[in-house]
């Protein structure tokens, strides 16, 4: 009995302690720290006026009608530029309220299929639709996130997969995938960047960054088991993406019209198709399932050392390239 009312008042002991320390002491340094070193960010970096009015805060936009001023970014909280909806909801992930938020219609269908034993071709469509506009920032299928939140946004295609697996016989396997799709984003832009003011107010949609109709990859590899060499040779092409958008990747609604900028990526150019090359060469040490196994790999990527532009989401950011002519090796040791 001792010892048990021994480890409660220890517990007990340590709830308070904890409590004291990170419920009262841990907050008041902290407090203390911030006011002193670092006193406005502290207090909301606020702006105030010669007469000591405060007028707002540098880290929340305003909006201001008047033409003399530089309008800021287009704000999103409450029904815009309401300072007390800039903070977080701090709803969690089984929230309803949150979940009914942030909604996207995803419909997807496919089927695969065996050809005797050396073939499986497959064919699969999509088709996603998102009415709410912060989730058209985030696009999982995807490498990039847009420089905006748009009105809204589509994207629908098709894929067609063709997969050799390994005849024994010969040693080689291959595949083959070919990509058809499409994706829009409609205006007006609600937050974000934009260097065209017009997509603040107009209605029609533009072919997005990453809109790439035709995307072709391909590839073959040859086993040798008797020596355990491996040689393997892989292709890509893709047709190109947006830049922005131009006349004819845009289409604007009845009476709406704007000048689009012209450039390498931006609105009025295209980003250019591209094909390149990809050869690897191996060595497997060991053979079957031994252990450990030990494994060389020489690569050269790019062969053609065809750098091209993927990607300019819009005269805000830099355009992302693909890489040169890379050569790597490496050496994989599995227990």
């Amino acid at each position: 009995m001792k010892e048990f009312f021994s480890n409660i008042r220890g517990a007990v002991v340590s709830t308070f302690v904890l409590a004291a320390v990170c419920c009262g002491l841990y907050p008041l340094i902290v407090f203390g720290i911030s006011q002193a070193l670092f006193h406005d960010k502290a207090n909301g970096s606020l702006i105030v006026d010669p007469n000591g009015t405060v007028r707002g805060s540098r880290l929340l936009g305003q909006e201001f009608a008047d033409a003399k001023y530089f309008h800021p970014r287009p704000s999103a909280a409450g029904n815009g530029y309401d300072a007390t909806s800039s903070g977080g909801s701090n709803l969690g992930p089984t929230s309803r309220k949150l979940n009914d938020a942030i909604k996207e219609n995803q419909f997807e269908a496919g089927v695969m299929q065996p050809i005797g034993r050396a073939l499986n071709v497959g064919v699969t469509s999509y088709y996603r639709v998102s009415d709410d506009p912060p989730h058209t920032t985030l696009l999982p299928d995807s490498r990039f996130y847009t420089y905006a939140s748009f009105e809204k946004g589509k994207a629908y295609g098709m894929e067609i997969k063709a997969d050799v697996p390994l005849i024994a016989d010969l040693g080689l396997s291959a595949y083959l995938n070919y990509a058809l799709g499409r994706v829009w984003f409609y205006n007006p832009v609600v937050a974000g960047f934009t260097t065209e003011a017009d997509h603040l107010t107009e209605t029609g949609r533009f072919l997005a960054p990453m809109d790439q109709t035709h995307t072709l990859t391909s590839g073959l590899t040859y086993r040798h088991d008797r020596t355990r060499l491996w040689s393997a040779i892989a292709f890509e092409y893709g047709s190109g993406t947006p830049g922005g958008h131009d006349e004819s990747d845009h289409e604007h609604a009845d009476g709406e019209a704007h000048e689009h900028a012209t450039g390498p990526g931006l609105c009025g150019t295209r980003c250019p198709s591209h094909f390149t090359q990809n050869v690897l060469i191996g060595w497997n040490a060991s053979a079957g399932g031994r252990r450990p196994q030990v494994s060389l790999q020489f690569t050269a990527e790019n062969v053609s050392n065809n750098v091209y532009l993927i990607s300019k989401e819009s005269t805000m950011v830099q355009g992302q390239y693909s890489i040169p002519r890379l050569l790597s090796g490496s050496l994989k040791i599995g227990f």
